[in-house]
């Protein structure tokens, strides 16, 4: 009888919170990812490394609470992109997996909650 079984509608709010966080995480994914691939355009990098770390303690100091999290990880991004272009020799390798390990988690919970989203936006019909 559970194939039968009637699913609860998921809530408006719920879904656009999920697809919200979705299309966030995905970015994420992308920019540790171009932080990554600027290692070999040293202009490229720079920036990008810069304005994620600038764009990170923004957020930071922001009075919203939800703000702090995402300000760390973007302050610790551009952080690492800057240690992989200026950092010592030993540090880069650290630097670059760390990047990558970080695409990598931003990459397969973004795709987890669209998958989420596109469930609950599915029962909505």
């Amino acid at each position: 009888m559970d194939e039968f079984e009637i699913k609860p509608e998921v809530p408006r709010e719920v879904l656009i919170k999920d697809g919200t966080s979705a299309v966030a995480y995905l970015a994420g994914g992308i920019t540790f990812l171009a932080i990554t691939l600027g290692a070999r355009f040293p202009v490229l990098g720079i920036a990008l490394s810069g304005i994620t770390f600038i764009i990170g303690i923004r957020a930071l100091t922001s009075k919203e609470r939800e703000d702090k999290k995402p300000g760390l990880v973007m302050a610790l991004a551009g952080v690492l992109g800057l240690l992989l272009r200026f950092g010592p020799a030993f540090m880069r390798p650290f630097a670059a997996f760390f990047l990558g390990l970080g695409a990598i988690g931003l990459f397969a919970m973004g795709i987890w909650k669209g998958v989420k989203f596109l469930i609950g936006l599915k029962s909505r019909q």
